[in-house]
């Protein structure tokens, strides 16, 4: 068997054993409204979940790598600011 087609037919094997055994239980009582609304709200919260915790991770670490990026940045313009007062100062203290 070809390596790439082994999980496929291990997969058509377990759904065709579940098929079967849905088969042989008895049918579903019917569920009550609260059940249903359960039921109908639940994949949907599961899936909002998913998505708000995937998305608020990427949102974090790209604000930690911008913020690092804003303090290096604010380090190399307090370093040259300084280099700038240093030159006006020697400027100004020759010329007295």
């Amino acid at each position: 068997m070809n390596v790439k087609f082994r999980p496929v037919a291990v997969a058509a094997i377990v759904f065709f054993n579940l098929s079967a055994w849905a088969q042989s239980q008895e049918p579903p009582k019917n569920p009550s409204a609260i059940e249903s609304f359960i039921w109908s709200i639940l994949p949907l919260v599961i899936i909002a979940a998913f998505i708000w915790f995937v998305f608020i991770k990427g949102i974090r670490k790209v604000q930690e790598k911008s913020l690092e990026a804003h303090r290096q940045h604010n380090e190399t313009m307090e370093k040259l600011l300084e280099r700038i007062a240093k030159a006006l100062e020697k400027k100004d203290g020759g010329s007295v």
